[in-house]
This record gives C-alpha cells, sequence and structure tokens, in this order.
C-alpha cells in the first residue's frame, strides 16, 4: 500500500495526464466559477488568444518555410518546415517563460504565446502534408501533436474555467515528455538516414493514424463524459456535488483517459516506424499507468465506498493491469 507522503509525491510528479473520474450536476460548474468574477468577455478571451495565437503560428509556420527555402542552400535541409520549428522554438520558449514570470500562469498573452507555439507546429506538419513528400508520418504526428495540446487546453476552458491556465495546454507537463518527443523526432530523424525506405510504410501509417484516432477519442472523451470534474491532477479531497462516473466511456474502462493516452502514444511512435521508441513508450507508459492507478484509486475508495466494486466489476483495458 502507498503511505501519504508517497501519494502526494506521486501527484506532483507526474509524467502523462491525469484524470479524475468524477461528473457533477451542472449547477455544480456555476458554484465553483462564482468563486472569480467572470465577465461575458473574460470567458471568452482565453479561448480567443488560444485560436488566435494557433492561426498566427500557423502563418508563421508558412513564412518561416518559404524564409529557410530562399536562404539555405538546395538539400542542406531535407525538411524545411522542421528547419523552422528549430528556428522559431528558441525565441517561443523564451518569450513563454518571460510572460508565465512576469504575468503569471494565466494572463492572456501567456495563453497566446503558448498557441503560437501549438500552431508552428501544426502548420508545419500540414506543409508537410501539402507538400507529399517523404515525411507524411513526421506532417500527421506534428498535427497530431498540435491537436492534443489545443484541445487539452480547450475542454479546460469549457468545463473548467476557474482551473484554467496556461499549464492545461499540458505542453510543459515534464520534462520527462519533452524528452520522449525530442527523442522520437531524433530516431525518425536518424533512421529516415540510413533506411530511408522503412519511412514509407503505408501500413504503420494507417495502422498508426487509426491508433491516434482511436486513443484520442478515448481520452478527450473521457474528459467530455466527466465534464466539469474532470481535471489534469488527481483531486486529493472530495468536494459537495461530486459522483463517480460510472456509464458512458467509464462503463468500458474505468480510466478510459489513460486507456487512451496509453495507446495514442504507442500509436504516434508505429505511425513514425520508431521501433525504438514504440517500445520505449509502451514500458514507460505501462510503469506510469500500474503505479498512478494505484495512487488514484486509493484516493477513489476513499472517497466513494462503492468504488471497490466498481473495479472489480470494469477492468481497466491498459495491457497487464486488470
Amino acid at each position: 500500500a502507498s503511505s501519504e507522503s508517497d501519494i502526494q509525491m506521486q501527484n506532483q510528479n507526474y509524467f502523462l495526464p491525469a484524470e479524475a473520474q468524477y461528473d457533477n450536476d451542472l449547477e455544480l460548474e456555476d458554484e465553483l466559477n462564482s468563486a472569480v468574477e467572470f465577465s461575458p468577455w473574460s470567458k471568452s478571451m482565453p479561448m480567443t488568444m488560444a485560436t488566435t495565437g494557433t492561426l498566427f503560428g500557423l502563418s508563421a509556420a508558412l513564412l518561416g518555410q518559404k524564409f529557410c527555402v530562399s536562404i539555405l542552400p538546395s538539400g542542406l535541409v531535407p525538411v524545411p518546415s522542421f528547419a523552422t520549428f528549430v528556428a522559431t522554438f528558441g525565441p517561443l520558449w523564451g518569450v513563454h517563460r518571460f510572460l508565465e514570470k512576469k504575468f503569471g500562469s494565466k494572463a492572456n498573452s501567456t495563453y497566446f504565446n503558448t498557441a503560437v507555439g501549438i500552431g508552428v507546429v501544426t502548420g508545419c506538419g500540414i506543409l508537410e502534408l501539402v507538400s507529399r513528400g517523404q515525411h507524411t508520418a513526421l506532417g500527421i504526428f506534428a498535427c497530431a501533436l498540435g491537436f492534443y495540446h489545443f484541445a487539452e487546453f480547450a475542454l479546460v476552458a469549457r468545463f473548467n474555467r476557474h482551473l484554467l491556465s496556461v499549464d492545461s495546454y499540458l505542453v510543459n507537463q515534464s520534462w520527462s515528455f519533452t524528452i520522449a518527443m525530442t527523442a522520437a523526432c531524433a530516431e525518425y530523424f536518424v533512421e529516415y538516414q540510413l533506411f530511408p525506405s522503412m519511412k514509407n510504410n503505408k501500413v504503420l501509417l494507417a495502422v498508426g493514424l487509426a491508433g491516434i484516432i482511436f486513443g484520442e477519442f478515448f481520452r478527450k472523451g473521457a474528459m467530455i463524459c466527466a465534464a466539469h470534474n474532470f481535471t489534469h491532477l488527481v483531486a486529493e479531497e472530495h468536494q459537495p456535488g461530486h459522483r463517480l462516473v460510472t456509464t458512458g466511456l467509464y462503463a468500458y474502462s474505468r480510466h478510459p483517459s489513460y486507456f487512451g493516452w496509453f495507446w495514442w502514444s504507442i500509436a504516434t511512435q508505429v505511425l513514425l516506424a520508431n521501433p525504438v521508441c514504440a517500445a520505449g513508450f509502451s514500458y514507460a507508459s505501462y510503469v506510469f499507468f500500474r503505479n498512478r492507478i494505484v495512487y488514484e484509486e486509493h484516493m477513489l475508495e476513499r472517497f466513494f465506498p462503492e468504488y471497490r466494486a466498481y473495479r472489480q466489476r470494469v477492468p481497466t483495458r491498459i495491457p497487464f493491469i486488470p
């Protein structure tokens, strides 16, 4: 059994998205949001900033690619859109850290700047797809990442406006996540140079894309199903009005968000034909969720006496985690 200190540490040092397995009546949203005064303008402003920033980033990716192609010798950069991303990442990250430090994680300027980065990544992916070159998988991967992060923010804005911050994008959720995605890109380019034909497998493209859609269906579906009480950090206190969700996707898996993320992460590496990262992502996700679910269910059993019977009735559907 986990000690209380172990449980708190796991909640603070998270690698993957957490899920709070609760639902509530619509009145609870008004009760929670009433703690902070939101005018109609302030309610819509975060999504306005996120959407505008993403569109700005898409435009920057297009212009950046044209700039890279015009100034770099032909053949020097095999993927011009990737060069655009590398060129913009440093400045965007620097501005992000400055804005967050100066104005805080709930500032509209911080929402905008982070969305620009998401837009650049998505734009680079779209450019690869439009060019119909040798990097279709990389283009789909970039678009999948962009959608994943933007949709996380949008759903928090929709259901948990009072908890919204720049962390809701899950872009900076941990260095482990950043290192994992960097390793995925590195493996792709190394293997592309050594075994170019390996990265053009249409079967892997189809399977990977289907897996990404499947995983996102469960990940985002769980957020919508749990609605106003789905949080990126597991609740450690039972809030009034919360009740256990056992219907919808939660009738198929008692942790549909984890189930979806598990297969989404592996599918991205199948898409890229990355055998090393596919194995690494599988193992890392399994170990994380194996430990995480013990922690989360410890809390759920404290909140809901009926959870024990629910746990025995509904599996997680994650391999080797009952």
